[in-house]
This record gives C-alpha cells, sequence and structure tokens, in this order.
C-alpha cells in the first residue's frame, strides 16, 4: 500500500513538473485612472468654456497640453501623460473662474468684500502653479469659481429683493401729500443704484427713505390736502387752463378730461413717481368731482423746479 502511494505521488509530481503550474490571466496594464479622470474632466471643462468665450487664447494653449498628454500616453509614459494633462485641465479651470468672475464683474457693482474670497483663490492657484503644485493649483481655480458663482446668486438674489422693496417704498411715498425733497431723492438714488447692479448702495439708500417715510408719517399733520392751481398769463395764452388727465402711459399724460382755473384747489389723491424729473398727481376737481391726473408744474412749481435736478443727476 505505501509502496502505492509513493509511486502515486512521484508520477503526479512529475506530471506538474512537465506540464508546470497553471498560469493566472494578467491583463495588459493600461493608463492610470487618475490619468483618465484628469483628461475627462479637462474635457468637460473646456466644453463649457469653449461654448461661451471660443476665441480665448487660453484654449489654444489646452489643446497643446492635451496633444502633449495623448502623445505621452501612447507611447506609455504615463508619468508625463497626467503632468500634461493637469496642465491641461488647470489652463481650462482657471479660464473657467475668470469667465465667471468677468460675468459678476460685468453684470453687477459688487462690493470687494463680496469679491475677496474668488480673487485670494485665484491668486492661490497661480502660486501654487508656480510651485509645481499643479493639483493644487486645479483645486484653488475651482473654489475661485464657485466663490464667484456663489456670488452672482448673491447679488441676484439681493436685486430681486432690493427691486421688490423698492416698489413697495414707492407706493408709500406716491400716498404723500407733501413728501420732502429728500425722500424723493433718496427714491431715485435707490432705482439708479439697482439699475447699476449696485445691491448694497440700493438696500443703503431704501433704509434712510424708510426712515424719512416713518418720520413723515408719524409728524405731518395736514389740515387739508388740497393745491391750489397754478398757471402763468403766458401758459394761459398758449395753452388754455390747466388740464387734468384721464390717464399716464409711457408717452406721458394722455386725453384732457377737465379743465381748472388757476387759483381754485384740487384735493390731493395720490402721485406717482414718473421719472426723476417729472412727477405726476391724480387730483379731484371739487367742483365737478372729475378725478384725474395733473402735472406738477400746475400745482407745485416749486417742487417742479427741484426736481429738475434730479433729472440733471439720474436722467430724466
Amino acid at each position: 500500500m505505501n509502496r502505492v502511494c509513493v509511486v502515486l505521488s512521484a508520477l503526479l509530481f512529475a506530471g506538474l513538473f512537465f506540464y508546470g503550474c497553471p498560469e493566472k490571466n494578467v491583463e495588459p496594464q493600461g493608463p492610470p485612472q487618475p490619468l483618465l479622470d484628469t483628461m475627462d474632466a479637462a474635457r468637460s471643462t473646456y466644453d463649457k468654456v469653449s461654448k461661451t468665450a471660443p476665441d480665448r487664447e487660453e484654449l489654444a494653449d489646452y489643446k497643446n497640453y492635451m496633444d502633449q498628454a495623448r502623445q505621452a500616453m501612447d507611447a506609455g509614459n504615463y508619468t508625463k501623460a497626467l503632468e500634461k494633462a493637469r496642465k491641461a485641465r488647470l489652463v481650462v479651470e482657471r479660464l473657467h473662474a475668470q469667465l465667471v468672475y468677468e460675468e459678476l464683474m460685468d453684470r453687477y457693482d459688487p462690493s470687494s468684500t463680496l469679491t475677496y474670497h474668488a480673487r485670494e483663490l485665484m491668486s492661490q492657484s497661480r502660486s501654487e502653479e508656480e510651485k509645481g503644485n499643479l493639483e493644487a493649483a486645479i483645486k484653488a481655480s475651482v473654489k475661485a469659481r464657485e466663490q464667484a458663482e456663489l456670488a452672482i446668486g448673491y447679488e441676484k438674489q439681493c436685486l430681486e429683493k432690493a427691486s421688490k422693496r423698492l416698489k413697495d417704498l414707492k407706493e408709500k411715498v406716491e400716498k404723500l401729500y407733501r413728501p420732502p425733497f429728500g425722500a424723493i431723492e433718496l427714491y431715485w438714488k435707490a432705482d439708479h443704484e439697482i439699475d447699476r447692479k449696485n445691491c448694497t448702495e440700493a438696500n443703503k439708500a431704501m433704509d434712510l427713505l424708510e426712515k424719512v417715510h416713518q418720520r413723515e408719517k408719524d409728524t405731518m399733520v395736514y389740515s387739508h390736502r388740497r393745491y391750489e392751481v397754478y398757471a402763468s398769463e403766458n401758459y394761459l395764452r398758449r395753452y388754455g387752463k390747466p388740464a387734468m388727465f384721464e390717464s399716464v402711459t409711457p408717452q406721458g399724460l394722455s386725453k384732457v378730461i377737465n379743465r381748472v382755473d388757476p387759483g381754485k384747489e384740487v384735493t390731493f389723491v395720490r402721485s406717482l413717481l414718473y421719472t426723476p424729473s417729472r412727477t405726476y398727481y391724480l387730483v379731484k376737481d371739487p367742483e365737478t368731482g372729475i378725478t384725474g391726473w395733473m402735472a406738477e408744474q400746475r400745482i407745485w412749481p416749486e417742487r417742479a423746479k427741484k426736481m429738475k435736478e434730479l433729472g440733471a443727476r439720474y436722467g430724466s
């Protein structure tokens, strides 16, 4: 029995020696995943920036680095390929950050505080590149773009809120019988700053306007809310008695519905802040009961003269 076992063992050993041990299936090693991921990320960012800024010179640098990365990868030099791919990605990530930052500055008027992080990160990206830390430079550029996008989102939301706030304040000011000139001035300043996309300055003006409005509302008491109609002799000769109009259109007052003798009084209903140089008033003629719009020159000529100052400053 022992002799049989020895023989079988010898035969088994001989067979293994002759045929060899079974080999494992070893696949040829390809490009490392970090290289492939870097090239994919670079191409993705390139697709975005090339649509919005196809003529930027940086795109030529990107293509050059990507060509070098592919050549090195084809030659099996993956270390060099990864370096070139990172350079290619850095070019387009930095360009992407710059484009978003330019959009922020072109569309809005942000404070230096709001742009601080984006500017610092772009500077950090350049510093890391000089040190040879390409991956760190890429991350800083991506973060810079994200900060610029956050700033755009903030400015957009801020201006939307500011526009709504100014609309509400306009309604309040237009209900004041004789609003102080300062209130009108602050309203048009806020409107001007919103047009300039300067949310911070617009809110500052509205903060002051709210205080002026509240003080006027709390302290000013009028025995009546009437205006005396005014017209010079020259005006009467040229245009006749001051008119009341049916409506206010984008072109101004439209369709005469009543005329009032100079020196007579009309009752205030509300005003309309039409342009920096023009305010219209909805008034009621006590004699006829007709309600219509009148030009400020016809019922408050002193104020109409001061409004020309705002027209010169903010546009008529």
